[in-house]
């Protein structure tokens, strides 16, 4: 699997569009997938190989992504597993949480927001009860907007490993429907 690969993954695993910078920095070296206006690298993507850093256990190494907003992400490899010959690869065999929406600001404008979550949940339930009992439609439609960018923060919790592995088995046959999410 290459760098190039490896970025897609994440991008897949995160639930995110590929739409910003970024740079992997392994054993001293800086690699990525080229964005017009981004960094030029030194090396093909595609070309340098995983498997060519003969990563020990545990070795660390960092992903940023959307440079202005400070998303840095240590990988770490945990072990070795054998190829199962009947599975897929790349291939996501655990999650707990989605990850953050791709252009809420960076981790700390992220955790800002989400500490807020209940309050604008409670607010946007109340006006809608306020509208629906004064038969306001023009006032329901004008939140529905605001209900789904809600629930994407509300469902932050849930993780669709099914989801993740559906578009990873699109990715690895070359399906450009992997994009799409």
């Amino acid at each position: 699997s290459s760098i190039e690969d490896f970025h897609h993954t994440l991008q897949i695993a995160f639930g995110w569009s590929d739409e910003h910078l970024n740079l992997f920095h392994i054993q001293g070296q800086d690699y990525g997938v080229y964005h017009d206006g981004g960094i030029r690298f030194f090396k093909n993507p595609k070309l340098v190989k995983l498997g060519d850093f003969k990563f020990r256990k545990n070795e660390r190494f960092t992903y940023e992504y959307a440079f202005g907003d400070g998303w840095e992400h240590t990988v770490r490899l945990e072990a070795r597993l054998p190829l199962d010959k009947d599975k897929t690869y790349p291939r996501c065999i655990d999650g707990r949480r989605r990850a953050p929406p791709e252009d809420c600001g960076g981790p700390i404008a992220f955790m800002a927001r989400r500490d807020e979550i209940p309050i604008l949940e409670f607010e946007l339930l109340q006006d809608i009860e306020e509208s629906l009992h004064s038969d306001d439609l023009a006032g329901i439609r004008a939140r529905i907007d605001d209900i789904s960018e809600l629930q994407e923060w509300l469902d932050l919790d849930k993780f669709d490993r099914r989801a993740v592995n559906h578009r990873l088995k699109q990715f690895s046959a070359n399906d450009p429907a992997w994009r799409l999410g």
